[in-house]
């Protein structure tokens, strides 16, 4: 290798290590120190003095000499005096060179990153008993009393997805600890109006709700029973945000989507954890809307509106282009200011 000029070994030294220290030894073929240098100080390195046997004061050097490899470089490597350091072991031509280069930041951003991961591990675990008291032991029960086919079966039922409106945003900008909790509150004051009208709850996707009506027995009209809980859910998620001192939290609003139809209905699961698939074009529509609804916003389709009763006065006609599906449709929105 040709000798580099003090000018680039500085921009070397400085590119790649920066301000962090660095000790260097040499030693013979024995592995007797015959010189040493660098930060040994910054790196409470004392021992091993010149004639000393390197792998006797510095323990993590045992069996690594003799050197059966071109080099050798292991990071991270916990010194007796609690420093990290990575090491970097090379033949020389009177024996062994070991350099040792501080490791202490490095170290101490790999521990900030597992204590970020147990903290994201904690949350799912969290997150996941939260959806288990809405789609655990309880519905599996009401599903084995149901005794739907498990090959599948058609039914008439009414479909809502509801989505928040500007989480992801603000979720990017949140310590996931606090963006985990406000989603919970959220989630919470959009699941509550299903329960109480007689719902299930399908699917929770991260800030969106998917929720059935018309499966459980209740007597009531499912159109009429979908549309009391979009109604519900936009005023809780505007009472909610209408708490906040945060004023991008407050504008936060959620968009939904309705419709009504034929269905296929399966139970997937063992026994002790069962839930439902669904599957139609009912499905897909209602989730076309609600991906068209502004923040406030609730939209339904045809077959809602003629079996909403008094309900339809809340909503006026427009046409809609949606993807996935030929044609423009009728639909019928609801404003949040209405």
């Amino acid at each position: 290798m040709a000798k580099l000029p003090p000018p680039v070994l500085k921009y070397i030294y400085a590119q790649f290590l920066g301000d962090q220290s660095l000790a260097y030894f040499l030693t013979d073929r024995q592995g007797k120190v015959i010189e040493r240098g660098g930060d040994l100080d910054r790196l409470n390195l004392n021992l091993p003095l010149p004639g000393d046997t390197i792998t006797d004061a510095l323990l993590f050097m045992e069996g690594l000499l003799p050197l059966d490899t071109p080099s050798l470089q292991i990071p991270c490597v916990k010194m007796e005096s609690d420093l990290s350091v990575d090491v970097h072991l090379f033949p020389t031509s009177e024996g062994y060179g070991l350099i040792l280069v501080d490791a202490t930041r490095t170290e101490n951003k790999r521990v900030r990153l597992q204590q970020k991961a147990n903290e994201l591990v904690l949350l799912r675990e969290k997150h996941a008993r939260i959806i288990n008291q809405y789609l655990g032991k309880g519905l599996a029960e009401q599903l084995l009393d149901l005794n739907f086919n498990q090959s599948g079966e058609r039914k008439k039922i009414a479909i809502l997805f509801a989505d928040i409106r500007g989480f992801t945003q603000y979720a990017e900008q949140r310590d996931a600890g606090q963006v985990f909790d406000m989603l919970n509150e959220y989630l919470s004051v959009m699941i509550q109006p299903v329960l109480e009208e007689g719902g299930m709850v399908d699917k929770i996707i991260g800030d969106a709700v998917m929720a059935i009506f018309g499966i459980l027995p209740s007597g009531f009209n499912p159109a009429v029973q979908v549309l009391h809980t979009a109604f519900k859910v936009i005023e809780n998620v505007k009472l909610l945000g209408s708490k906040c001192a945060d004023p991008h939290r407050a504008a936060l609003q959620v968009g939904i989507g309705i419709a009504s139809g034929e269905v296929i209905l399966g139970i997937l699961g063992t026994r002790e954890r069962r839930t439902l698939s669904v599957i139609g074009h009912s499905v897909n529509l209602a989730s076309r809307l609600e991906k068209q609804a502004r923040p406030g916003q609730i939209i339904i389709d045809k077959t809602t509106y003629n079996a909403a009763g008094q309900l339809r006065e809340a909503f006026t006609p427009v046409q809609l282009k949606l993807k996935g599906i030929r044609g423009p449709i009728n639909a019928f929105v609801r404003d949040s200011a209405w």
